[in-house]
């Protein structure tokens, strides 16, 4: 993405220099975990004619995909592959920066990508899918910068919409919300921790979805799942929550962790496929 140069060398997305070799880092990361944890074919059983037929007011609205931190558009594709052969319409959404820039400069990049969806769709509202971090750009956008009037619903999978306490230490947060810590890991990093100044606001302006008629569901696994910590953080009051048996004894026994659950777990796609349809 383009940006200007702002102060003490960090451009207007958030990144610094630093940043972007950590940015670097988390694709190559991304990359190694694809491959010892491959993407799947398809998510979940495929959705039965008569399920389709009865529920086919919900295909109207087109689903935009938003990646979390450190995401690439390939950990989408088998959410949207199996979405697109169920019948849905899908776009998917490249978060700046892997998810490491800026929130508003996401949810404002965000803004943009849905307004030219509506339009090559004519649709008045989308709902959106939105894993991780994505969510809190997806609500950033509606509740922040106007965009719950194009909104009728937001899913979000494993999203920490209260912020993350990284490795469940106060100090490793202390250290990633200091001038140095937000030098080398981007922007998006301090504000998506555990009481930061977004999180407030995101907690402050929840009612903004409601009022312009938009829902959200967050959907999330029970014990820890490799990075949401607290688990409550995925609660949103006044929001429908549900939450899933995490499958296995151990995020290393059933290979799926905060990173592939929205990729590989096909539990987890048929609860989101169900929300969608039942709205």
């Amino acid at each position: 993405m383009g940006s200007t140069l702002g102060i003490q060398g960090i451009d207007t997305d958030g990144m610094t220099s630093a940043a972007r070799l950590y940015q670097w880092l988390v694709q190559a990361g991304s990359a190694v975990n694809r491959l010892v944890n491959p993407n799947p074919d398809r998510l979940g059983a495929p959705l039965p004619p008569s399920a389709r037929a009865a529920k086919g007011v919900a295909f109207a609205e087109p689903i935009v995909l938003v990646g979390g931190y450190a995401s690439m558009t390939k950990s989408l594709e088998p959410l949207a592959a199996s979405l697109r052969a169920d019948g849905f319409t899908v776009f998917v959404f490249d978060v700046p920066n892997n998810g490491l820039a800026d929130v508003r400069h996401s949810a404002r990049q965000l803004g943009a990508f849905v307004a030219d969806v509506r339009r090559r769709t004519g649709a008045a509202r989308v709902d959106v899918i939105a894993h991780s971090a994505g969510g809190i750009v997806s609500r950033a956008w509606a509740q922040l910068q106007g965009g719950a009037a194009s909104l009728d619903q937001l899913v979000t999978i494993a999203t920490p919409h209260h912020g993350v306490v990284l490795l469940r230490s106060n100090v490793v947060n202390s250290i990633a919300d200091s001038q140095l810590g937000r030098w080398l890991a981007g922007g998006s990093t301090s504000q998506l921790l555990y009481g930061s100044a977004l999180m407030r606001e995101l907690d402050a302006s929840f009612g903004s979805l409601a009022r312009a008629g938009a829902r959200l569901t967050s959907v999330y696994v029970d014990g820890y799942d490799g990075l949401l910590s607290p688990l409550d953080t995925a609660v949103v009051e006044g929001a429908e929550n549900i939450k899933l048996d995490h499958p296995g004894h151990s995020v290393r026994d059933a290979h799926l962790g905060h990173f592939t659950l929205h990729r590989r777990s096909d539990r987890v796609y048929e609860v989101v496929r169900d929300v969608l349809l039942r709205h």
